[in-house]
């Protein structure tokens, strides 16, 4: 059947759902700094469990058609947030940005409002079966991919030279407890000399490895380290440097 859309209509419901919280948030944190960072963690989790159950009710309301098309959908969500996903990244990538930005870029390119989706499809469509699923199970799906993609991009790999020294040995100290807390999922020290064992720290790799060889680029590759502190650096300069 037909439908017909209003631009002004469609313009207002982008300005009371995105276009006004976004310049709020932004108001409140460049004037209340303070307030803002308290009532981020609270106001996360209740977006989240909103956004979710307006994606699972979406999803129930049209459960008939999601079994009748289950397989197309899923197929079909996967594989254009698949290709959204590997264009940002590589994109980005082509454009020689920095690690942090592909992420981002990947992120903003494969993770849509689904939300936003579901709204317009219920306003201005009538709550179409077909249109609904799509947006209903996209939505289940980015917060599937989302929550997993930054789970694995938050994993901390720090890679320690200079880990006998005593600038080395007191930041392996202040590390530690963050390996055994979980916020690090490795930590390798690294010296060309040996750590004595009543000096080693629980959970800490250490190896001997002088950061001058041409071995130190897999060494970092096979251990997927992201984060490098160089503190290794020659003790006695000239012929005998160590």
């Amino acid at each position: 059947h037909a439908v017909t859309l209003s631009p002004w209509e469609v313009f207002g419901t982008i300005v009371v759902l995105l276009a006004i919280p976004t310049a709020l948030g932004m108001y409140t944190a460049q004037h209340w700094p303070a307030l803002a960072q308290r009532i981020r963690r609270p106001l996360r989790v209740l977006s989240l469990v909103f956004f979710a159950a307006f994606v699972v009710g979406a999803l129930a309301m049209n459960w008939d058609f999601f079994l009748k098309y289950v397989e197309r959908v899923v197929l079909f969500v996967f594989l254009l947030n698949a290709f959204a996903l590997l264009t940002g990244y590589l994109t980005a990538k082509a454009a020689r940005l920095p690690e942090a930005d592909r992420r981002a870029v990947a992120l903003e390119v494969g993770i849509q409002n689904s939300g936003f989706g579901l709204v317009l499809v219920f306003n201005f469509f009538g709550g179409l079966g077909g249109m609904a699923i799509v947006a209903a199970w996209w939505g289940i799906w980015h917060i599937i991919v989302g929550t997993s993609l930054a789970a694995w991009w938050r994993r901390r790999r720090i890679f320690v030279t200079g880990a006998a020294g005593y600038l080395g040995s007191t930041l392996l100290e202040a590390l530690a407890p963050r390996l055994q807390s979980g916020e690090l999922d490795a930590l390798v020290a690294s010296d060309v000399r040996e750590t004595p064992a009543h000096s080693r720290l629980p959970g800490v790799e250490y190896v001997i490895h002088d950061v001058r060889s041409p071995g130190l680029a897999p060494l970092l590759s096979a251990r997927s380290i992201e984060s490098v502190v160089h503190l290794a650096a020659i003790v006695t300069p000239g012929a005998r440097s160590n």
